[in-house]
């Protein structure tokens, strides 16, 4: 009888356990700033809560980390806590993880078609945002014709929507992917340009 109890709950168990990811993430490059700055970035991306993002300036390292207790920034040996939200500000940087994994990403979406971005585009509308952060929402642009991501908008309450364009898209471990992303913030434009983009089938 406890053995039976025992199957039924890890069976229970099993169901209520998110599903594994297909694919797990780790970029790597070097960002240039149209304000003149220029750093080093590592995104690495093992699931929603547990996600990084890295920035390597010349006065040292910057950590910035999801885990199941939230969100941190580490820097010169000091681990704390960021604002609630700033979560979703880590992952909107996690750029290949969401072309991957859209909709676990941004709590699912919905799908506007031949949406206006100057292409005969559609739009995967995420559902999740940060409004404490000013975030309503992610949004992913893709061609009609090539089924391939153009941009990704970061929506923004009473301000224009942050806007990352892909390029230069390569063969990886078996799929094409973005080795040069800018992202216009409408102050500054980031140019993120990859040395290596690893993807990993999860085990």
């Amino acid at each position: 009888m406890a053995k039976g109890i025992g199957l039924l709950l890890s069976a229970v168990a099993l169901a209520l356990a998110p599903p594994a990811l297909a694919q797990r993430v780790l970029a790597e490059g070097q960002v240039t700033v149209s304000n003149g700055r220029h750093f080093g970035a590592v995104m690495r991306f093992d699931g929603v809560a547990d996600a990084s993002y890295d920035q390597l300036r010349t006065d040292g390292r910057q950590h910035h980390v999801i885990d199941t207790a939230g969100a941190w920034v580490e820097q010169d040996g000091k681990r704390e806590a960021l604002p609630e939200g700033f979560a979703r500000w880590i992952l909107g940087h996690q750029f290949h993880a969401q072309l991957l994994h859209f909709d676990e990403l941004n709590g699912g979406s919905t799908r506007r078609v031949g949406a206006e971005n100057g292409c005969a585009c559609d739009e995967l509308v995420g559902r999740a945002g940060a409004p404490s952060i000013g975030i309503d929402r992610f949004v992913l642009v893709v061609d009609q014709k090539t089924g391939r991501a153009r941009k990704l908008l970061v929506e923004r309450a009473g301000d224009k929507p942050i806007v990352a364009s892909f390029e230069d898209w390569r063969e990886s471990g078996g799929r094409v992917l973005p080795f040069r992303v800018r992202l216009d913030d409408a102050k500054d434009i980031y140019d993120f340009r990859f040395d290596r983009v690893v993807v990993n089938d999860a085990k």
